[in-house]
């Protein structure tokens, strides 16, 4: 199964990975952290890979997009009903975040965080965390019900 990223030309393969026992989750999100803009749709700005966050539970992948929304990525070999319910968690999680919050989670370090997020906005003062996030699943089946 072929990964790809969408560019001006056409798709272009990222990897051909193999569902079954050698495909990970933690290769998927090594792969999708390393390739955030190859997974949505608009630039986003990285946080964290498996931060522990506050509720409790790590997300695979935290991001913001420039309208402040908080952007989880969660990778999973199938979806079902349990794993949509921590799914669905992560999404409180992130609707109520701020970026106090996302800068201690950063990547970097929290003092770093607020001069990348500006840089990233292209603007003088931060924006603000908004109350829509968005929460991407990735897997290779998702449940039918």
């Amino acid at each position: 199964m072929p990964i790809f990223k969408a560019t001006a030309t056409g798709l272009t393969s990222l990897r051909q990975v193999h569902p079954g026992p050698e495909l990970y989750e933690l290769e998927i999100e090594k792969l999708l952290w390393d390739n955030l803009e190859a997974f949505y749709v608009n630039d986003l700005f990285p946080i964290s890979r498996q931060p522990q966050i506050p509720t409790g539970g790590r997300p695979d992948v935290v991001a913001i997009d420039s309208s402040g929304s908080v952007v989880v990525f969660e990778v999973k070999r199938s979806i079902e009903r349990s794993q949509l319910a921590q799914c669905l968690e992560y999404a409180g999680w992130a609707r109520k975040t701020s970026l106090d919050e996302l800068s201690r989670l950063y990547h970097k370090n929290a003092d770093q965080f607020f001069a990348d997020w500006t840089a990233f906005t292209g603007t003088t003062s931060p924006v603000l965390v908004n109350d829509k996030p968005i929460l991407v699943l990735v897997a290779q089946d998702f449940d039918n019900r």
